[in-house]
């Protein structure tokens, strides 16, 4: 695993810890402060309002005596009643001390003795109890005080006394005092921290835990990447590697193939000389039917190399097209003459299903007659006597292009052998591969020409069934329209 990636899985567990440990803190400052002060200021509001209405009321001119300094000049009252009302009011509420303060002064009225053996418990908040002067119920926490060897977590309130200025005006309402009341809240408080401890300690654990399985995952997913990563390059460059030896053979064709067509051309021409006997007659007919399978052998072969120039062209991106104005039902018609002696020979019914009107698009028109040709030499070729090879043409107005179809009723391909014949050189060996010689070059190129010339090329076939190969071509509207040339025409008739 990389560094820097060891890196962040290092910082970002630390980050969770101190996460996890300053929710935990400040989540306990929340209950601290929020929720025990809440808690002992709303529980306790009814029982001090009912001390006011209960002890205050019956003590009332009691009360207000005191504080009272006896050393001083002056009487002051006895409170033995009062306290015993006090004491005796406030041992039914679950607290630990409850102590009575003069608002004035702050000096106590009335205490219950407690925790006098700790010099400390008489501290208090001084904006707790500041807040009660004012009239407003507030509270603090305070840790460690100790009463007969037992050390106590507490939370003190500060309750004001509110009472009416007199009985004859009971809206009128004045604080003479501030009640505290005291809670052990030392069993609650011991117990949250012990949890506390625990719950760190286990996310603590469970996060170390679930980085650790991250980490391994990532280190695994790591080495899968760096192999897959290292193969890639290898495939990539095994594809230059071979693109290059494609390239390499193609030019190497190329090249050959140029070469051969000099003396092609001479066997051609001077065949054909022999043929029609320009230089005199041939006595013997034996010759005169070598030097036809020899003209028409060197014909064959020039086609091939004519092909193989081609395709090397396309694929180096040098293949062009010639668009222009060309009656392409002309085409269609001269294709199946050319093709017609092939037919008649392989004992295949040649059929045009074209338009009887002239359709002008702009296209190679001699490209297009030579992907003609090459469909219907397959066609032928994988077609047994007594088969029908057919040419369909139609304007399809619905996606305005124009339609070509070569349908015939050959062995057919099967639908996983499709992407077989058009690739460079491939063929499909069954018993009519060989009725014809080819290079198998004959389909990817008509494929590449008819796309040169915005078209596409489609296969549909079905092993026993026939083939049907379509040229789909943007129709553009001719400006005129051929005259009818009916004579020509060989709609739904044989040819040949």
């Amino acid at each position: 695993m990389s560094t820097n990636l060891k890196y962040f899985y290092i910082i970002s567990f630390a980050l969770v810890v101190v996460a996890v440990i300053l929710s935990m803190v400040y989540g306990r400052v929340y209950v601290e402060r929020y929720i025990i002060r809440t808690t002992a200021e709303r529980s306790n509001r009814a029982a001090v309002e009912k001390f006011v209405e209960v002890v205050w009321a019956k003590h009332r001119k009691t009360l207000d005596y005191l504080p009272c300094d006896r050393t001083a000049q002056g009487r002051c009252p006895d409170i033995t009643r009062l306290a015993e009302d006090y004491y005796q009011f406030f041992a039914t509420l679950p607290m630990l001390s409850y102590e009575l303060y003069d608002n004035t002064t702050g000096s106590k009225l009335l205490t219950d003795g407690r925790f006098a053996d700790d010099p400390n418990y008489n501290e208090r908040s001084k904006n707790a109890f500041s807040s009660a002067q004012r009239g407003t119920i507030s509270s603090d926490l305070f840790f460690g005080y100790k009463h007969a060897g037992t050390s106590y977590n507490v939370v003190k309130t500060y309750f004001p006394i509110l009472v009416p200025v007199s009985p004859e005006d009971p809206g009128q309402t004045k604080i003479p005092a501030v009640l505290e009341l005291v809670y052990n809240i030392t069993p609650f408080w011991d117990n949250p921290m012990q949890v506390q401890i625990v719950i760190i300690s286990t996310a603590v654990v469970l996060f170390a835990l679930l980085f650790g399985i991250m980490y391994y995952l990532t280190y695994k997913a790591e080495k899968l990447f760096t192999r897959q990563y290292e193969q890639n390059i290898e495939l990539i460059n095994a594809k230059a590697v071979a693109e290059a030896e494609s390239k390499s053979k193609s030019q190497f064709l190329a090249n050959v193939s140029h070469e051969l067509r000099t003396p092609l051309n001479a066997i051609i021409g001077f065949s054909e000389i022999i043929r029609d006997e320009v230089m005199g007659p041939l006595n013997n007919m034996q010759y005169r039917e070598y030097i036809t399978d020899i003209h028409l052998s060197g014909v064959h072969l020039l086609s091939l190399i004519n092909d193989i120039l081609d395709f090397s062209k396309a694929e180096a991106g040098k293949l062009t097209v010639d668009i222009e104005d060309v009656d392409v039902t002309k085409i269609m018609r001269n294709s199946l003459r050319l093709v017609s002696p092939r037919a008649d020979e392989a004992g295949v019914a040649l059929v045009g299903e074209i338009p009887k009107e002239h359709y002008i698009l702009r296209t190679d028109g001699k490209r297009l007659k030579q992907v003609l040709l090459n469909l219907f030499s397959n066609a032928v070729k994988f077609t047994e006597k007594g088969g029908t090879v057919t040419l369909y043409a139609w304007h399809n107005v619905t996606e305005d292009n124009f339609v070509i179809e070569v349908q015939d009723t050959g062995v057919g391909i099967a639908p996983k052998d499709i992407s077989k014949v058009m690739a460079t050189f491939g063929q499909v060996e069954n018993k009519l591969s060989r009725k014809y010689e080819g290079t198998g070059l004959g389909l990817p190129l008509s494929k590449k020409l008819v796309e040169l010339m915005g078209g596409q090329l489609q296969i549909e076939s079905e092993l026993g069934k026939g083939t049907t190969v379509s040229i789909i071509l943007p129709y553009t509207a001719p400006d005129k329209i051929a005259p009818i040339d009916v004579s020509a025409a060989t709609t739904g008739q044989g040819i040949g």
